[in-house]
Formats: C-alpha cells, structure tokens, sequence
C-alpha cells in the first residue's frame, strides 16, 4: 500500500473543514494526527482521553509528543469505572469502555462546532477481538486509516519514510487489558498493573506486559528476555510483592498482544472482524 494510501489519506483530511482526532500518542493515532497537521494546519484539533486505564507514563510521553509535533490538544477525563456494567468485565467490556469514551469525544466535537471525529484505527485492527470497533461505529467515530486501506505495516513504512521517529513504536494497550474478563475492574487493581510495568520498566525491561489473576501476576515478556528476568528472579518477586501481589509467574509462552483474548477463539461470542469493512463477523 504504502504511497499510494498516503496519498489517498492526504486527499481524505484534506476534504474535511476541520477535524478532531481521539489521539492517545500511539503510534496509529501520532501519525494520523502528524499528516492530518500537514494537511489542515489550525483546522485540526486532537483530544486525549484521561482516565484510570491509561498509564501516567502514557499520558505524558503523548503530551509531549503533541507539543513536539506543533499540535493543538486538549485532555479529557473520563470515568469508565463509574460502570458497574464495565467494571464487571463482561466479554464486551471494551464495547462499553468504547461507548463511553466515544460519547465523550462527539460531546466535545458538538461543543466545539465540529462535524467529524476520527480515530486511528487500521485495517489490521480488524484481525483480533475488536468489540470496541461497534461502538465506535455507533457513534460515527471516522476511521481514515482504514478508509485509505492503511495496514499496521503500511503505517510504520510511511511514518519511517516521512522521518517520523516513533515509526517503530510498539503497540500499546489500555490497563485493563490486563485483568482477564470477568474479574472484577478495580482502581487498585489497575494500580497495582502499572506500578508492576512501571518498576520493570525501572529496571531495563521493554516489550512486557504483567497480567494481573487476582493475587498473582503473569508476565509475558520476549523469549529473549526471559532469561534477564530469570536471573533477576529475586529483585522481580519483591518488586511485584511490594506493590500488592502475592505470586510472580513468568508466562512460557512469551509476550503477545491480547492475550486475554485467546479464551474467546473457542466458542465465547464477540465481535470477530474477518476484514477491514467488519463483515463477516464471528458473534
């Protein structure tokens, strides 16, 4: 795809008077937002939403991000775990999580006098457990990426061809994509995630998420870190201790994106996209 949905991209922005962005520094939402200031200039505004499923970490490299690229911003709280419905962690609690943050943002966009919200979903996110996609459906959320036929892989070539240093970024997820579902969505128990991530992170680790099964944590990191985290098995158990779990596990099978996922292939219904347009779907 490459230039050719560069291209395409470039002529979507540019037939939009203005446009806000749900922007949350990641690597699909920093390059939507960097191309669509190109093309629109101060027509473009990019809002991220700040809740308790966001690390501070996150929060602030995307901020600095934003002020690096020259883009206009605005942080947004919302409150997912006001939900009980949510917070429950049914099998769609992203579509939940999705409707609410997407309510949030079209709320904005009428106060500001702006027809169209976009979002940086791509044609690859169609490929995994994506309820969240409906919701933003539901609420005329735009998806220009998709619309361009841009991939995860069409993505990063053009973000590395236009010289955009975060080309190689990798994927990031909201903190509750580490509690499996139906286990409870708590403040401290999304607390105690990050500070978890937070403190490998302190002591070298990258590419690691820490999944939390009640006392005990599962982490998942790249075969060729499993090692460093073996030989630093004591330092990593009080780490973890410290901040409120009571078991350290290290998952054999190695880091992988939404691994909480994989006990919905086998039956458990959701919304499962076959292709970039959504259809067919598994329910």
């Amino acid at each position: 795809m490459g230039e050719s949905g560069l291209v395409r991209l470039r002529d979507l922005l540019a037939g939009k008077r203005e446009l806000l962005i749900s922007y949350s520094g990641g690597l699909d939402s920093s390059f939507l937002a960097s191309v669509a200031r190109d093309v629109l200039g101060d027509r473009l505004i990019c809002v991220m939403l700040d809740s308790r499923l966001v690390p501070r970490s996150e929060l602030a490299m995307a901020e600095k991000r934003a002020q690096e690229m020259g883009i206009a911003y605005q942080v947004i709280s919302v409150d997912p775990l006001s939900s009980p419905e949510f917070c429950a962690s049914p099998a769609n609690r992203c579509y939940l999580c999705k409707k609410i943050m997407c309510r949030a943002l079209r709320e904005e966009a009428a106060r500001l006098g702006i027809e169209y919200v976009a979002d940086g979903l791509n044609s690859s996110d169609f490929c995994d457990y994506r309820p969240g996609i409906r919701a933003s459906e539901e609420e005329r959320i735009w998806h220009p990426l998709v619309e361009a036929g841009m991939s995860k892989g069409d993505i990063r070539t053009a973000a590395r061809d236009l010289g955009m240093e975060f080309w190689d970024q990798p994927a990031s997820a909201c903190l509750a994509s580490r509690i499996p579902y139906s286990e409870p969505i708590t403040a401290e128990g999304l607390a105690r995630v990050e500070a978890s991530e937070d403190f490998l992170r302190s002591i070298g680790f990258s590419g690691f998420r820490v999944r939390a099964h009640g006392s005990l944590a599962r982490i998942e990191v790249s075969k060729d870190q499993m090692h460093h985290i073996l030989e630093n098995g004591q330092e990593v158990v009080e780490g973890l201790r410290r901040v409120g779990f009571s078991y350290v596990t290290l998952d054999l099978a190695g880091y992988r994106t939404g691994s909480m996922n994989e006990v919905l292939r086998d039956g458990v219904p959701g919304d499962w996209h076959d292709s970039p347009r959504g259809a067919p779907q598994r329910r």
